[in-house]
């Protein structure tokens, strides 16, 4: 493949000598650096996507308090054919359910949280895949969320996904 037809491309500096001294081929990858240079120039049109890897959830904080600092990994694999370097934010709120009279389940919205990644220092090929961190200092109690998470390239919505899960400690 010829390289104006790749997105990007690895470059080696491999040293051939050192203080006027020929190296050993075993020893140019190890004193050696890569470098990737990504190709803005793709020909059709840009497509910004991604598809979401999965998302893991960690409730953190002694086991005796009644509430936790969640922490989210967020992995998502670039399914378009340009670089990514997203950030991701999830809204998380909570699902209070309330059993009527006549068996009926209610659903009352509760608190909310939303978390927030910065954005990633890395950039995600075409085909690779990615991760974002996402933290909070702020609490929230065990129990059920409805999961809001949206992902945003240089301000452009890439991915939205919404869910209902149930958040426990230690998960």
């Amino acid at each position: 493949m010829r390289v104006e037809e790749r997105s990007h491309v690895r470059v080696d500096f491999l040293p051939e000598s050192v203080d006027g001294k020929p190296v050993p081929e075993e020893l140019r990858r190890a004193f050696g650096a890569s470098t990737l240079l990504v190709l803005e120039n793709v020909k059709e049109t840009r497509i910004l996507e991604a598809d979401l890897a999965g998302i893991e959830f960690v409730l953190e904080g002694p086991p005796q308090k009644a509430t936790f600092h969640p922490r989210a990994v967020v992995r998502f694999q670039n399914t378009g054919n340009a670089h990514l370097q997203p950030s991701c934010s999830i809204t998380l709120v909570r699902v209070q359910e309330e059993t009527p009279a006549e068996g009926a389940i209610a659903v009352k919205p509760g608190s909310s949280l939303t978390l927030v990644s910065k954005e990633s220092p890395d950039l995600v090929l075409p085909g690779g895949e990615g991760m974002l961190v996402l933290e909070s200092q702020n609490t929230l109690e065990p129990g059920k969320y409805a999961l809001t998470l949206v992902m945003v390239h240089q301000g452009k919505e890439i991915l939205r996904r919404e869910e209902t899960l149930e958040l426990r400690p230690g998960r």
